[in-house]
């Protein structure tokens, strides 16, 4: 069970890497749980009835604990793990609480997240900003983002100005904690097409979860949640397609008439009277130039 900590500064595509990590899982069959707005109609095909689990901005250890296994099915085969994506660490995972009983509970979760069957991304602008234990004795991988049309191409790209930069993508430099100079491994992407699948404006915040608290009325969650899947959003709604075997897919399948364009109104007229009237009047639209 790896805990990988997604770092680089605003706008880098921490996100959309940590979007990219949750979208292969949703279409592998596994188990994803995140405090991102996830926006499942536009990430899965219409008939897709999987869904993701939504944990509050700032999780508890009992909400994660709430959420249950990663891997319910196979416990032992950590490929099918399930993937856990914790966004802005820098202000709810930092060594200012770090002596609160919640923290420490916190922490102990991190910790058997392996045993739990979860792979974790842990996403923050800089490594330096979260919790010391964190960061030494769980942080096994730190993935630093970088944009390629921050980068001049070289020599050429002072001439050029703006046109003298690489294109738009991202790059995902992956290095082990204890060897922070040594990257391991290397992703280029792009993946334009996840953006309408988070809200990449989005907000975190404290819940309101004490009834106490004259905000609790109007608080809209209370703890982790199931979203709704691309089909109870949007697939339900779509007329359903007939099932056409294997034979009429291959030999049967005709080609669909293209709906015919609307008649004029001189040939619609022509056409409810006798031929020879008919004929007589559609002689004087084309001699009138109708």
């Amino acid at each position: 069970m790896p805990v990988y900590v997604v770092q680089g500064k605003l706008g880098t595509g921490k996100g959309l890497y940590c979007m990219l990590k949750m979208d292969d899982a949703l279409r592998d069959g596994r188990r994803v749980a995140t405090n991102f707005d996830l926006f499942l109609e536009h990430l899965m095909p219409a008939n897709s009835k999987v869904s993701a689990i939504r944990v509050p901005d700032k999780p508890t250890a009992q909400d994660l604990d709430d959420i249950g296994p990663g891997n319910p099915d196979s416990r032992f085969d950590e490929e099918r793990n399930g993937i856990l994506v914790l966004d802005e660490l820098g202000s709810w995972l930092n060594s200012r609480g770090f002596n609160s009983p919640e923290r420490a509970a916190l922490l102990d979760w991190l910790i058997h997240a392996r045993k739990k069957g979860w792979d974790v991304y842990l996403v923050v602008q800089s490594i330096d900003m979260i919790d010391k234990q964190v960061r030494v004795g769980l942080a096994e991988y730190q993935v630093r983002m970088i944009r390629g049309d921050k980068i001049k191409i070289p020599v050429v790209g002072t001439f050029l100005g703006k046109r003298g930069r690489l294109p738009k993508f991202h790059i995902a430099n992956i290095s082990l904690t204890d060897v922070p100079g040594l990257t391991i491994d290397r992703e280029f992407f792009k993946a334009g097409y996840l953006y309408k699948g988070y809200d990449t404006l989005q907000i975190f915040r404290d819940w309101v979860r004490n009834p106490v608290d004259p905000r609790f009325k109007t608080e809209l969650y209370g703890g982790p949640y199931s979203m709704l899947s691309a089909w109870h959003l949007k697939g339900r709604f779509e007329a359903p397609k007939a099932r056409m075997s294997l034979l009429q897919r291959l030999f049967c399948q005709l080609p669909e008439k293209p709906a015919p364009k609307p008649r004029l109104a001189a040939v619609a007229l022509c056409s409810k009277l006798p031929p020879d009237e008919a004929w007589k009047l559609a002689r004087r639209y084309v001699q009138g130039g109708a």
